[in-house]
């Protein structure tokens, strides 16, 4: 089984910024995603769904608000077991991203 890299909000805004930029994958409530995301993130929800919908061979980056990534470090690890071999973990989440002054998205 594969393990999982860890990438911090700089890293990240600069791959996302690239050619062919990571799917970032939200792991909170649906309320919370409305409210505040990374943009261009994906809500995980159900993860058999999502292991249908995206390639296995694209990049995902695993994004959370919980204190030492838990709630990531859960996700990457299903998404491991479900074949997925390019998964990292976006380290500190949100309030990361945030901390470090990069955009957000806010439904009003």
């Amino acid at each position: 089984m594969g393990t999982c890299a860890t990438i911090d909000s700089y890293a990240l805004a600069r791959r996302m910024a690239a050619a062919a930029p990571p799917l970032v994958v939200a792991v909170t409530s649906p309320t919370e995603h409305r409210r505040v995301r990374i943009p261009g993130s994906r809500l995980l929800g159900d993860p058999t769904a999502f292991a249908r919908d995206v390639p296995r061979d694209r990049t995902i980056v695993v994004s959370c608000r919980s204190p030492g990534d838990l709630t990531a470090s859960w996700a990457c690890r299903l998404l491991v077991e479900h074949g997925y071999r390019d998964v990292s973990i976006h380290v500190g989440g949100l309030r990361a991203w945030m901390n470090a002054g990069l955009p957000v998205v806010r439904d009003q």
